[in-house]
């Protein structure tokens, strides 16, 4: 979630990183580090072990 804020405040308000750095209290090294060594959405949605997805089954159709 951290790294997407960071993407969003570059992309969309067109801040530098060293801009967003500043406004969160960071140095721009963490902010590379968030955006490169943070997990994809999904994973973070998702964790890391199994998903089991269910479908339920449609009977007389």
């Amino acid at each position: 979630m951290r790294r997407e804020a960071i993407e969003i405040a570059h992309d969309l308000y067109g801040l530098s990183y060293t801009q967003v750095a500043s406004e969160l209290g960071l140095t721009k090294g963490r902010i590379s580090q968030i955006r490169t060594s943070a997990p994809p959405a999904e994973r973070a949605f998702f964790g890391v072990g199994p998903v089991t997805i269910i479908v339920p089954e449609r009977i007389g159709v």
